[in-house]
């Protein structure tokens, strides 16, 4: 009876050093086979690569393609939907009128034929800035823009969030001082000889006015003179645009100032 390294015991009537010998060519196969499995463990990256089942194999994509590219995803979204009422509210888009707003990137130099075209589709609210179109278009007429071949891309308007920066600190960012642009733009020589900017009308559009009620006829004009409108009830606690009123009054101090926060990437 002969202990076996596979956990059981050996019973033969032959000879105890045959027994050894046939153990110990079983043991080199084994051992064989391991260093086999191993070396294909360790195949070189070019064997690798030879694989027949990987050869010309696209690698899965986590998205599925757009059913219309020129649209981003959300846009995409919007088309897709059975209900034909729905404006993609629920995913930031703005609805006016029954129509959905978008922002639009025509071709160099196709910006007016665009326009036009958007003119008889029954766009609405069109506002242009570069190469960029913002209008209130029906959904019915969004294949069609999809379909322009001037246009080149549609997408959502970016909008200004509400609170996206921190509130100033008043007493401390908006000191009373004189703007570096007085003298850069050697506006002391202009103030004295008379021009002031008395019965000019100024606007200042901006991504926000925080803080201007303790500036008012010191750092801004007087209350007379100084205007302010807000089209939404979700205010910028930015203090950007009272500082570019500030300056402006510095040069012109004669002049009416009219403040209006920005709402969109098009300046409304």
């Amino acid at each position: 009876m002969i202990a076996s390294r596979f956990g059981f015991e050996l019973r033969s009537s032959l000879p105890t050093w045959v027994v050894a010998v046939a153990l110990s060519f079983a043991c080199l196969g084994t051992a064989e086979a391991a260093d086999d499995k191993d070396q294909n463990r360790r195949a070189r990256p070019e064997q690798m690569r030879s694989v027949p089942a990987l050869q010309g194999q696209p690698l899965p994509s986590a998205r599925r393609p757009l059913v219309y590219p020129k649209f981003d995803s959300s846009l995409n979204r919007v088309l897709e939907a059975n209900d034909p009422e729905y404006l993609g509210g629920d995913m930031g888009f703005r609805a006016v009128n029954g129509q959905i707003q978008i922002a639009i990137t025509a071709k160099e130099g196709a910006l007016a034929p665009i326009v036009a075209f958007l003119e008889e589709i029954d766009a609405n609210n069109i506002l242009t800035f570069g190469t960029k179109i913002r209008a209130d278009v029906d959904k019915s007429s969004l294949t069609v823009i999809h379909d322009h071949p001037d246009i080149l891309a549609a997408r959502r308007p970016y909008y200004l969030p509400p609170g996206a920066l921190p509130i100033p600190d008043k007493t401390s960012t908006l000191a009373i001082m004189t703007s570096e642009g007085v003298a850069a733009m050697n506006a002391d020589a202009w103030h004295q000889t008379g021009f002031t900017g008395q019965g000019l009308k100024i606007g200042v559009i901006d991504i926000g006015f925080a803080g201007p009620s303790s500036l008012i006829g010191t750092e801004l004009p007087p209350a007379d003179r100084l205007y302010y409108a807000r089209f939404s009830s979700s205010p910028s606690s930015s203090a950007h645009g009272t500082a570019c009123a500030e300056i402006v009054y510095d040069l012109a101090p004669d002049a009416e100032i009219y403040m209006a926060p920005k709402l969109s990437d098009f300046g409304a």
